[in-house]
């Protein structure tokens, strides 16, 4: 067993000892049927089987089922992911995809960018409340052969609910520790001629002190709800519009709208700080997309714009916006499927630590993918060119093969091209110096069949953007940033198992392994060695379910070198389903409530509970 598993962590093993033997009901074993399709490898609808990439979906049963409530909480528990957060819900988080850094993975909502221009830390996915999202799509590996720079890493696209036929809704109510409360209501109306749909969410909490002692400080293991300082908290309201029409020809309208606006109370350089200009940070984030599809002839032709604006009031103000104009053509040949596209972005900067410096680039691009199956064998190829007006023009490529090689079990290989340019932020405080983007080439073979799978990965990055450790002054501009010469590499392997025993209960467990190191082969900073993950359901009626999930962080160490892994964090769920379609549930975080801090200084929950009902018709 890993370091850091407690005897009483094999509580886990007791309660699957005590599981009595009773009947998986339809409705429970639904909770695991994974959708089938995916939107974020090429950009178009496709079968899951169908996608050679290495591709992890969770579906909005498994995030209700888990009581997961932010993004950060469901990515924590995902296979070949790292989470770091400076604090409680709402606190500033960073990704690490496969061991590669926050900005070197496209984080989307509903296919629009939400990775900030202004900033450095990518997605800001401590803003995303789960209760509107019906999947989320992870696509490991290079992928700026279809989506350009930032997809370096891989793509996470959160895409929310949408009208089915009919008339559909729901709310969901929750209340629980550090005074947290929130609550969410939507409502979708499809019909012949369109389709209508609304949601709103609310989430707020007193929490606790974000800032929590460093090792070596006399407050360092003191818990979060035993610290003498402020509590830090934090707020969040968000809407999704979504409407669309069905017009004349096969032709069809759609928009949809994303408002984010969050407030978020933090303590700054290490310390405990009261509330103040610098330990505020109002957020008023906005996605928005309109577009036009149809039919002509035997293409599928569609046409939109979407825009992603950024504002944040912390340290006088970061604002910002990514604009995106894009047409592109789908065909299906018998034996594969085509598609060619073109477009436009703009990268905008209004201000930066409220200096105005109205900056930025554009790109204009092209791409194209095929996919073709011959008999057990997949193939798909993707291939983009970008040619900015502030960088050199780059060419990436995504090639993919998936065979059947016996019964269910089936092999993959992928091989790809990254480009991360660099942002506008890091442009703009360097005075001197000019940055190049970052270039990768990233590798994966997969073996798997129904229950079973397992990756190794590889990638190599070239010019890897990194800083100076100068001393911030915040007011006048340095050479803070450079691309580190040689190539940074990072590779590893992972298992995951996702299996029903004995009709009554699910079991999920993933291990990754990574190794990330630069180009002197110095290892990097907040990338856990080795992490494992597991989950189990059981289902002892139609009307519970009982989930038990969590994750063991292995060695890890932060920016300063303190050590931040080897712990386990266990929590528990309990459903119960009052009526048709009203469901109670108990959340416990941290059961174990165990002490631990995913960067040095910062708190991290206390064993807490919350208690809820959500509703649907």
């Amino acid at each position: 067993m890993a370091k850091g598993f407690k005897k009483k962590y094999f509580s886990l093993a007791a309660i699957a000892a005590t599981v009595s033997m009773v009947s998986l009901h339809a409705q429970a074993a639904a909770v695991h049927t994974i959708e089938k399709i995916v939107v974020s490898a090429d950009k178009s609808e496709e079968a899951l089987e169908d996608v050679t990439d290495d591709v992890t979906v969770i579906t909005a049963n498994e995030i209700a089922e888990h009581g997961w409530r932010t993004l950060p909480e469901a990515l924590r528990e995902t296979t070949g992911l790292d989470i770091v957060q400076s604090g409680g819900p709402g606190q500033p988080t960073s990704l690490y995809l496969q061991g590669l850094k926050p900005d070197q993975t496209l984080i989307l909502i509903d296919g629009i960018r939400f990775n900030d221009p202004t900033g450095l830390n990518g997605g800001q996915l401590e803003l995303i409340d789960l209760s509107n999202v019906q999947r989320i799509e992870i696509i490991k590996g290079p992928q700026s052969g279809v989506w350009g720079a930032d997809a370096m890493g891989g793509v996470i696209n959160i895409l929310t609910k949408s009208a089915q036929k009919g008339t559909s809704g729901g709310w969901m109510a929750e209340g629980g520790s550090y005074t947290t409360l929130r609550g969410s209501a939507n409502l979708y109306k499809s019909t012949d001629n369109g389709y209508f749909g609304v949601s709103v969410s609310r989430y707020q909490t007193n929490g606790f002190s974000a800032y929590g002692g460093k090792r070596g400080e006399a407050i360092y293991g003191t818990r979060a709800s035993d610290l003498p300082f402020e509590d830090d908290g934090y707020e969040n309201s968000q809407i999704s519009l979504k409407a669309g029409a069905n017009l004349a020809n096969d032709t069809k309208f759609y928009a949809s709208l994303t408002k984010i606006l969050a407030t978020v109370h933090y303590d700054n350089f290490g310390a405990d700080a009261p509330d103040g200009p610098f330990t505020i940070n109002k957020i008023d984030d906005t996605l928005y997309k309109v577009g036009i599809s149809s039919r002509l002839g035997i293409a599928d032709l569609d046409l939109h714009y979407q825009e992603s604006t950024f504002d944040r009031s912390q340290f006088g103000g970061y604002a910002g916006n990514v604009k995106e104009l894009e047409g592109k053509a789908k065909f299906d040949y018998g034996l594969g499927r085509a598609q060619v596209g073109a477009g436009w972005q703009r990268f905008f900067q209004e201000k930066s630590a409220g200096v105005v410096t109205n900056s930025g680039y554009q790109n204009h691009y092209l791409f194209a993918t095929n996919s073709n199956k011959f008999d057990r064998f997949i193939f798909t190829e993707a291939l983009r060119y970008d040619s900015y007006n502030a960088f050199d023009s780059k060419l990436t490529y995504k090639l993919g093969v998936k065979a059947a090689i016996y019964e269910d079990i089936w092999a993959a290989a992928n091989v790809a091209t990254g480009y991360k340019a660099p942002s506008i932020f890091q442009l703009h405080y360097n005075a001197t110096t000019s940055l190049n983007p970052e270039k990768s080439l990233g590798y994966n073979v997969m073996l798997g069949n129904g229950f079973l799978k397992l990756t190794f990965f590889k990638n190599r990055v070239k010019d890897l953007i990194t800083y100076t450790d100068p001393d911030w002054d915040y007011t006048t501009p340095n050479d803070y940033y450079y691309n580190a010469p040689g190539t940074s590499k990072f590779q590893g392997y992972e298992v995951e198992l996702h299996k029903d025993f004995f009709d009554q209960l699910y079991a999920q467990l993933g291990y990754t392994y990574l190794s990330a190191k630069d180009a002197q082969g110095k290892r990097l900073p907040r990338r856990a060695k080795q992490k494992i993950s597991y989950s189990l359901s059981w289902y002892p009626s139609e009307k519970h379910t009982i989930n038990i999930s969590g994750y063991y962080v292995g060695d890890r160490f932060d920016s300063n070198g303190a050590k931040i892994g080897n712990y386990n964090v266990t929590n528990l769920t309990l459903s119960h389903n009052f009526a048709k379609h009203i469901t109670g549930f108990i959340r416990i975080d941290n059961l174990f409530n165990r002490f631990y801090q995913e960067l040095d200084g910062y708190t991290t929950p206390d064993r807490s509970y919350y208690i809820g009902l959500r509703a649907s018709y």
